[in-house]
């Protein structure tokens, strides 16, 4: 199976599943489950951290690429790993599987932060 990065339009898709801006949790929660049903891609990352300007944030990293609410909303496309850190500054950095990440949000019965 080949890679592909996620498209504007399959992150459309995800935004009518799973809210509007400010949801970036359950956005990278819902990503997290289909890129993994997908098989694409053998590591998926929930990411948790905080973020100088805007507080706590979630996003995906996957196939090199970070994927959050925001730039979808911007109608832009992903970044890389390494240009989403320098562009955004994150702290507090936590990574989780993706199976581990929706294991926490069943038992904690929400979509993070956890820690």
């Amino acid at each position: 199976m080949s890679k592909r990065h996620l498209s504007t339009d399959d992150l459309s898709s995800l935004h009518k599943k799973h809210g509007r801006c400010g949801l970036c949790f359950p956005f990278a929660l819902g990503l997290a489950g289909e890129a993994m049903n997908d098989g694409v891609y053998p590591e998926i990352l929930v990411v948790h951290a905080e973020l100088p300007l805007s507080g706590e944030h979630a996003w995906v990293e996957m196939g090199g690429m970070a994927y959050d609410w925001q730039t979808r909303q911007r109608k832009e496309e992903p970044l890389t790993i390494e240009e989403f850190y320098k562009k955004h500054n994150p702290t507090n950095v936590k990574k989780y599987p993706a199976a581990k990440a929706l294991g926490m949000s069943i038992r904690q019965k929400s979509h993070g932060p956890w820690d």
